[in-house]
């Protein structure tokens, strides 16, 4: 779900704006963006960090892949156990050396919130909250904005998306804004035909169904 929400936001920026968007996978165990975006043994992560001395624009280049998209994609490492090897100071340092270098830097995450989210959202000028119309996920919506709040990460930073949204059936829209007291800000509908299709062909279905 948030993966394939930051992918296709990723593609979309660069289309609609035609500025320099990089992706980018931190959920560092089970990254998914490679996959949805067809981009299978490329430089990732893990490639970005073991060169944090030596991080320059030519070397960055190198390690980052282009997607027919137009966007710049830095996947998350291969295997979980190189996961192990990177820490949060780490990501800090790469995403702030590719804002330098970027108009958009596109964060995907896990939906833990350990040391790397926490970097993540430090550097992040805007914060994009994905729930579904589920009480879990409210509940769990609800919890993390007591723990921004506690943070002191600003309300005003943080987009609630509400993804897989059925017309007329379950919790609607405006219960869920009055429910968790914050503005849901876009709405995806429920369309599991096309985000299948995107998921097993590797094409953001903002490319593949752009209607």
């Amino acid at each position: 779900g948030c993966s394939m929400v930051a992918t296709n936001l990723a593609v979309a920026l660069a289309k609609l704006t035609s500025q320099k968007v990089v992706l980018v996978d931190t959920s560092l165990q089970f990254g998914d963006v490679g996959v949805l975006l067809n981009l299978p043994g490329n430089p990732n992560l893990a490639d970005a960090t073991s060169k944090i001395d030596s991080l320059d624009p030519e070397l960055m280049a190198a390690i980052l892949t282009p997607h027919p998209s137009g966007i710049q994609v830095l996947p998350a490492p291969s295997s979980p156990e190189m996961a192990e090897a990177i820490a949060a100071e780490d990501i800090k340092t790469i995403l702030n050396f590719l804002r330098t270098h970027h108009d958009y830097v596109v964060v995907d995450t896990w939906s833990y919130l350990d040391d790397t989210v926490l970097a993540a959202m430090d550097l992040a000028d805007r914060l994009l909250l994905v729930l579904t119309p589920e009480i879990p996920s409210v509940k769990s919506t609800k919890q993390f904005l007591e723990i921004a709040e506690a943070l002191k990460f600003s309300d005003d930073r943080i987009d609630l998306i509400l993804n897989k949204l059925i017309p007329r059936d379950g919790i609607r829209p405006d219960q869920l804004e009055s429910s968790i007291r914050h503005e849901i800000q876009s709405q995806i509908p429920f369309d599991a035909k096309t985000v299948r299709q995107a998921c097993n062909q590797g094409q953001p279905f903002v490319v593949g169904e752009p209607n």
